[in-house]
Formats: C-alpha cells, sequence, structure tokens
C-alpha cells in the first residue's frame, strides 16, 4: 500500500466488503476511522493492513 489514507470505497474493495461495513467496522473501532470532513471519513492504510493479517490466520 503506498497511501497512508484510503476511502471507505478503495477499503472495502481491498477487504472484499461492501462500504458500509467498512463505515461500520470504523464506527465500531474494528478499524481506524478519521473523520474530515461533515460527510467524509478516511480509513488507514496500517488498521486495513491489520485486519487482513488477522483474516489470513
Amino acid at each position: 500500500m503506498t497511501k497512508e489514507w484510503y476511502s471507505p470505497t478503495e477499503a472495502a474493495a481491498m477487504l472484499g466488503v461492501c462500504k458500509q461495513t467498512v463505515i461500520q467496522w470504523g464506527k465500531d473501532g474494528k478499524l481506524e476511522a478519521s473523520k474530515i470532513g461533515y460527510r467524509t471519513i478516511r480509513i488507514s492504510a496500517a488498521s486495513i493492513e491489520r485486519l487482513m493479517e488477522q483474516n489470513k490466520q
């Protein structure tokens, strides 16, 4: 991964889930999410990588 932050749509494509799942995981704390605007959030690359590693095991 080259970026530090991804949109929910990009994160969903990497994780193989829908965008709403990524948004909910951000709210639940399963993914590190940062709100950068009224309706704009970004998901950290590190938390995506961590979740992908956990799912491999």
